[in-house]
């Protein structure tokens, strides 16, 4: 099982993702599970309860005392990480 996680302050871009990845587990039968949150520290306080995620979503433009890339460092401790915007690649690295 695959376990995501979607990081956006707008509920329609949360929603499209999620779409996005019901029709991808359908298409190449995968099972998967996304959950939403609306801010950084929602995610940051949820990974710090259960470090289950696989694969993180950010929206890079986001305010408030946890930036969602300050929220991935927090939580991607010995991962690696790939920042695209509008489909170019910007950074990859490691953490």
């Amino acid at each position: 099982m695959l376990n995501i996680a979607i990081v956006d302050d707008e509920q329609v871009h949360r929603d499209i993702l999620v779409r996005y990845i019901e029709e991808w587990k359908e298409r190449e039968r995968c099972e998967a599970e996304a959950e939403t949150f609306a801010s950084g520290e929602a995610f940051y306080f949820a990974w710090c309860g259960q470090q289950r995620y696989d694969v993180l979503f950010l929206d890079i433009m986001m305010g408030g005392r946890h930036q969602p890339c300050e929220a991935a460092q927090g939580a991607g401790k010995g991962f690696d990480y790939h920042i695209h915007h509008r489909n170019r690649r910007l950074h990859a690295g490691g953490l």
